[in-house]
């Protein structure tokens, strides 16, 4: 029984982005970026760090820009940004909107604690695993 599972779970497509941000990221070698102002300084320095990570484990640079986290969000939902990184609960209003990346650096925090993450386009799996990843590796060196 255990042998079927594994192998059930050995054919298991991998996950899917409905548009394409991976591919599309990938192939213009650009990361399209928004980073949310008004942040504490340490924090800003960390998104934007954050952001170059991402961007580079896609072989992209960084086109980033910063505003008002409203403006950033609908630039998002439109399909102008490729993601949007700030300090946000998981539980924030957006989450009805919006999928949130886990915490950088990754910690054990309450839904509701406000902290760096990055928001992408719901639906966009292979995207937010890309980019789980890249959260994952970046936060063994950084301190919370």
């Amino acid at each position: 029984m255990g042998m079927v599972a594994l192998t059930l779970c050995a054919c298991a497509p991998p996950p899917h982005d409905p548009d394409a941000t991976t591919r599309h990221v990938e192939r213009q070698g650009r990361l399209r970026a928004g980073l949310v102002a008004g942040v504490a300084p340490g924090q800003a320095e960390r998104m934007r760090r954050l952001a170059g990570d991402i961007a580079q484990a896609h072989h992209a640079r960084l086109d980033a820009r910063t505003g008002p986290a409203g403006a950033l969000m609908r630039d998002l939902e439109a399909g102008r940004l490729d993601l949007v990184v700030g300090v946000f609960p998981k539980r924030s209003p957006w989450s009805r909107r919006v999928a949130f990346s886990a915490p950088f650096p990754k910690a054990d925090v309450a839904k509701d604690t406000p902290v760096v993450r990055v928001a992408v386009h719901p639906g966009e799996n292979r995207w937010l695993m890309g980019i789980e990843r890249t959260i994952a590796a970046q936060s063994g060196g950084e301190q919370g």
